[in-house]
């Protein structure tokens, strides 16, 4: 079925029947949500492809289907940052009104890579600003979310040395523009063809990645920041303070983070902490005041159309972009 059809009460959406490469979605036409008692519906005027939308489809950890459905994706449109126009609200919403424009981000029920979607108002869903527009929010969500909470997590302030390793990626410019607000100083890994866009970021240093092993550093600092999961904490080690702290975006080989963070918890003062993210309409709205301050950018890289979907994604799994693939509807 062509992607320019629609007809009533359907839409288009992009789908992923089964776990495996991009190659395995398309668009596809489908019912229209049905709008719930707590639910909003939102009409999508842009989305992303990210990490975790990729994620999500190849379920590269066994235990991830445990979430996501034991043998096929149990949400088969994928997406979860958004930006659009309520619509239609149910009988129980008070927090949105038809006709907002709202941002968020939801890496649990996903559903974004649609036309329209339906959440209860008490996902992580905000307003946008006045004045800024749909693709100036859309990618706000997900790699700030994930930085913000690790940087929580990892105590960091004014004056704390950060090594961040992969500071071009969604969640590594969002921790060079947090860290920056908090005080941090900033050390950063990129190539050295974007030295420059993450020192504008807030990097007093950045280290070209493909040259140098930043493992291999004369220096310590008290936190290293994987925002790729490319590293290993037995390296990583040699760089941390004696009570050094190490956050990865990922479980590392054979899920050995697991295991450092409960060995760490008894034994050590180098430590590899994990949080569970806290994620809510609190910290969309947080986000906002960011953007409105200057405080926090997203950087776009790519803008594709929402025919254009699967080049996108296929972007994405290359692991060359820098910060967010926005896709417009």
């Amino acid at each position: 079925m062509g992607v320019g059809l629609k007809v009533n009460n359907k839409m288009r959406a992009f789908i992923a029947p089964t776990y495996g490469p991009a190659s395995t979605q398309s668009i596809q036409l489908v019912p229209k949500p049905v709008v719930k008692n707590d639910e909003i519906l939102v009409k999508v005027k842009a989305t992303t492809v990210n990490r975790s939308d990729t994620e999500m489809r190849r379920a590269t950890y066994w235990f991830a289907r445990i979430i996501f459905g034991l043998f096929k994706p149990k949400c088969a449109i994928t997406g979860c940052e958004f930006a659009g126009i309520v619509e239609e609200i149910g009988p129980d919403v008070t927090k949105f009104k038809v006709g907002d424009k709202v941002f968020g981000f939801d890496g649990d029920h996903y559903q974004t890579h649609a036309e329209y979607f339906t959440k209860s108002q008490d996902r992580p869903i905000a307003l946008i600003p006045n004045g800024f527009s749909y693709e100036q929010c859309v990618a706000l969500g997900e790699g700030a979310s994930y930085a913000s909470n690790g940087l929580r997590s990892l105590k960091v302030g004014k004056g704390t040395s950060i090594l961040i390793n992969g500071a071009t990626g969604a969640i590594g410019s969002a921790a060079v523009q947090l860290s920056k607000n908090l005080g941090a100083v900033i050390t950063a890994t990129a190539r050295a063809e974007h030295f420059d866009l993450v020192k504008s970021w807030g990097a007093q240093e950045v280290i070209d990645y493909t040259k140098v092993d930043f493992t291999n550093l004369d220096r310590k600092f008290h936190v290293v920041i994987d925002a790729v999961g490319k590293s290993r904490f037995s390296k990583v080690k040699k760089v941390l303070k004696p009570d050094g702290l190490y956050y990865s975006s990922e479980l590392g080989p054979f899920y050995e983070n697991i295991f450092y963070i409960l060995r760490s918890k008894f034994y050590g003062r180098q430590k590899v902490v994990f949080d569970i993210p806290k994620i809510d309409g609190e910290l969309m709205i947080e986000f906002a005041e960011l953007l409105k301050n200057g405080l926090y950018t997203p950087h776009i890289d790519r803008t594709y159309s929402f025919e254009e979907i699967m080049e996108a994604s296929q972007y994405v799994e290359s692991a060359q972009k820098v910060g967010s693939v926005l896709i417009k509807m």
